[in-house]
């Protein structure tokens, strides 16, 4: 039996007993509904019953339970029990809305606080690092459930006055682990940091400021792009510079603003130094559907510390180089041969008139061979593809039988031209 308390007419109270009942006759019932109602099913435990099934529970501990009857322990955490907790079988029983009905945009709220306030309704400042919220996700290993990931909301600075600095973490478990691992953080800078719990400075951008940052030990520390599309779009990185103050304005760019930029950096044992950088420039004066550009190639010599222009390509088309170009050291022939794809520097000693297969013109356009002969010998093409230095049709002589001569080809795309020659 349970005992609960009456009003009386004189203001008096009385105790008012009722059967502990059971999910299919609740004790306190309503008129033609025998079976919807409230029941005791164990000392200092009430129970909501619709059709003769239990529906929600309150346990001794204040617990509220829908679906079961047994609170789950360190489900969140060691020690810890949820105050509040769904329990079911399938979608229906283990769902859980919020809709919002308004004529203005707002939405639903589903809020978590957090106060270092030691008592219920109290505010006490929080500080850096402290936890604010975080969701769960664990599945049963067969005896109990083991997290597979969370996310979590934590204090990212020195909070204040109308000041809550914040950063959002994703954790995944590894496999073989037992413990969710950080993976993602976005800091209270609008940061996105993937591998590493600080903003690093590693490049010419001082202080860390990089919007997206990768870090790791392993082949984590890339990123791919890929498309798989039957057509003959590609996966792409786009750079944009535009002199508007505000996200999403246009300005015009001026000639040699920086439009973007590729850094190659490397630990020198104390900082990162920038080994070598493709920067991309307004090259001219930009209008309407009028964009020049051009791209600048930077290495760091030997004993320096910052990059060097060494190729640049402008609007034009025109490749100015600041230092030496190699093509491959010379190659010398003996006998017969095929010019190979890293070969262009050719020396013929051969003991008879030696026959040179050339690449095929048309997939070579404007590469440049030069062919010399160090033996009293003829050097001749293998097919009539060599137009003489005089011009004509194309025919296979490319140097006499005299020591010393040289010739230097160069494909049109039909012939090998021979362009300088003695």
């Amino acid at each position: 039996m349970s005992q609960t308390k009456a009003q009386l007419l004189d203001g008096k109270s009385a105790s008012v007993q009722f059967n502990s009942g059971s999910a299919a006759a609740p004790t306190v019932t309503f008129t033609g509904n025998t079976t919807t109602g409230l029941y005791l099913p164990a000392a200092n435990e009430l129970s909501v019953t619709t059709s003769g099934t239990e529906r929600l529970r309150v346990d001794a501990s204040g617990r509220v339970l829908v679906g079961t009857s047994t609170a789950r322990t360190n489900f969140l955490s060691a020690g810890v029990t949820a105050q509040t907790q769904l329990e079911g079988t399938d979608a229906n029983t283990t769902s859980f809305v919020i809709t919002r009905n308004s004529v203005n945009s707002a939405s639903s709220i589903l809020g978590f606080a957090k106060s270092k306030g030691a008592a219920v309704g109290s505010n006490t400042i929080v500080i850096d690092g402290d936890q604010l919220g975080r969701i769960n996700f664990a599945g049963s290993d067969g005896t109990s459930f083991i997290l597979a990931a969370e996310i979590e909301a934590r204090i990212d600075g020195t909070p204040g006055t109308n000041s809550m600095p914040g950063r959002i973490v994703l954790s995944t478990t590894a496999s073989g682990a037992s413990a969710p691992t950080e993976r993602l953080r976005i800091d209270s800078s609008g940061r996105t940091l993937i591998g590493t719990t600080s903003a690093l400075n590693v490049g010419s951008y001082s202080s860390g400021f990089e919007g997206f940052q990768v870090a790791g030990t392993t082949s984590a520390a890339r990123a791919s792009l890929s498309r798989w599309d039957a057509s003959t779009a590609d996966p792409g990185i786009t750079l944009a510079k535009s002199r508007g103050g505000t996200v999403g304005t246009n300005g015009i760019v001026s000639s040699s603003d920086n439009i973007g930029r590729v850094e190659f950096t490397a630990d020198d044992g104390t900082s990162f130094l920038t080994a070598a950088r493709i920067l991309a420039q307004v090259d001219g004066t930009p209008g309407t559907n009028d964009m020049p550009g051009r791209l600048i190639f930077s290495t760091t010599a030997d004993g320096a510390s910052t990059p060097t222009e060494r190729l640049r390509i402008n609007s034009n088309g025109f490749a100015s180089y600041t230092g030496s170009i190699g093509r491959g050291a010379p190659v010398t022939k003996t006998g017969n041969f095929t010019v190979g794809i890293a070969e262009n520097w050719l020396i013929c000693n051969g003991t008879g008139t030696i026959t040179v297969t050339l690449p095929t013109a048309s997939a070579w356009i404007g590469r440049e061979i030069m062919i010399k002969t160090i033996a009293a010998f003829t050097v001749i093409s293998a097919s009539s593809n060599v137009v003489p230095l005089a011009g004509g049709a194309a025919g296979t002589a490319i140097l006499a039988a005299t020591a010393g001569r040289f010739a230097t080809l160069v494909s049109d795309g039909t012939n090998w031209i021979i362009m300088e020659a003695n």
